[in-house]
Parts: structure tokens; C-alpha cells; sequence
């Protein structure tokens, strides 16, 4: 049977031969009517540097998926599960993740510019050198994340935990903080001391490199 023919897909999968590289449409968290009957949950295979721009990714399992600088710019992935994902140098400008599961995830120099990360789950991410201008992290959990030499410049990151994260040398003129954020300790009293109250209770880090516009806009479904 033609192993490009739905069918001999299937087959192939339950054989256990090598995955095919996924089409965009293959990755929703729809599942088809075989799904509950396979014992394993494959793993996802795509190439390096695909194309997924404004895919629906809503409430997709991706767990453990190489997304390696896969583009995602405005993609949305309200509510996936995207632990353990390797997305080094991925493009995710103006992608939503509200609430996404990105615990352990590796991020490193991916482009999230303007991305929607509220509520998201980032405890224990990689992140060096990842860009985050204009970010809406609100509400996100960072703790022990890694984010040395990121650029989080006009970000939000009110309510947002940062408890122990790794901001070395990471960028953070214009973003905006709030009462309920949580710094790491060794950064407390400086981010106060270069910050002014904008509204009761809101605060924005001075600095020279803060963005006008954010770069891309968050997709919209």
C-alpha cells in the first residue's frame, strides 16, 4: 500500500518505521478516530526550520517536539503543551501562548517579539539570548528559568514569577512590573531603584532601548 495514502500512514506508524515530516495540518489538537487506539504517543517530527506561520496550535500536545528555528510567527497556541520542546532559534513573533506548558522547554535565541505568553508555564526554560521585546508576560511563571542575555525591553511582566531565574545581563529597559511580580533576590533592590511608578502599584524599568511598536502582533483567530 502507497505509504503517502492515509491508510498507509497509519500503517506505517503502527509498524514503527521512521516518522514522516509533519504538514501543519497534521499538528491541531483535533485527534483522528485512530488516535485512542494507538498504546504510544508519538513523538512529532518536523525539520529543522519549517514553516508553521499562524498554524492553529490551540491546546496541541507537543511535548518532547524538536521545533528547532521553525518558524511560528503568529501562530496560536493558546493552552499546548509544549514541555520539553528544543525551539532553539525559533521564530514565535506575535504568537499566542496564552497559558501554554512550556516547563523545561529550550528556547535559546528564539524570536518571540510581542509574543502572548499570559499565564504561560516557563518554570525551568532556557532562554539565553532570546528575544522578548514587547512580550506580554503577565502572570507568567519563570521560576529558575534561564534568561541570560535575553532582551525583554518593553515587556510585561506584571504578576509574573521570576523567582531564581537567570536574568544575567539581560535587557530590561521599559518593562513593566507590578506589586505582585517577583524578582530574583540579587535583583530586587536594583530593578526598584531604576524604575518609576507609571500608575498606583505599576512600574516601568528606565533605560534607553525600549521599543516604540512592537514588532509583530499577536495573532488574532
Amino acid at each position: 500500500m502507497p505509504a503517502d495514502t492515509f491508510a498507509g500512514r497509519v500503517r506505517a506508524m503502527l509498524a514503527g518505521t521512521a516518522p514522516r515530516p509533519l504538514a501543519a495540518a497534521t499538528l491541531t489538537g483535533r485527534r483522528p478516530w485512530w488516535w485512542a487506539a494507538l498504546a504510544f504517543r508519538p513523538v512529532l517530527d518536523v525539520r529543522p526550520g519549517a514553516r508553521l506561520d499562524r498554524t492553529d496550535l490551540r491546546g496541541a500536545d507537543l511535548r518532547g517536539t524538536a521545533l528547532v528555528r521553525a518558524s511560528l510567527v503568529r501562530a496560536a497556541l493558546d493552552g499546548a503543551d509544549l514541555s520539553g520542546v528544543d525551539a532553539t532559534g525559533a521564530e514565535l513573533g506575535g504568537a499566542r501562548l496564552r497559558r501554554a506548558r512550556l516547563a523545561g522547554a529550550t528556547l535559546n535565541r528564539a524570536r518571540c517579539q510581542a509574543a502572548d505568553l499570559t499565564g504561560a508555564e516557563l518554570g525551568g526554560a532556557r532562554l539565553r539570548g532570546a528575544l522578548l521585546t514587547g512580550a506580554d508576560l503577565t502572570g507568567a511563571r519563570l521560576r529558575a528559568a534561564e534568561l541570560a542575555d535575553a532582551d525583554l525591553s518593553g515587556a510585561l511582566l506584571q504578576d509574573a514569577d521570576l523567582t531564581d531565574a537567570d536574568l544575567a545581563d539581560a535587557l530590561l529597559d521599559g518593562a513593566r512590573w507590578s506589586l505582585r511580580t517577583t524578582w530574583p533576590a540579587e535583583l530586587c533592590a536594583g530593578v526598584w531603584q531604576r524604575s518609576d511608578e507609571v500608575a498606583p502599584g505599576l512600574f516601568r524599568v528606565r533605560g534607553e532601548h525600549v521599543p516604540d511598536v512592537p514588532p509583530e502582533a499577536p495573532y488574532r483567530a
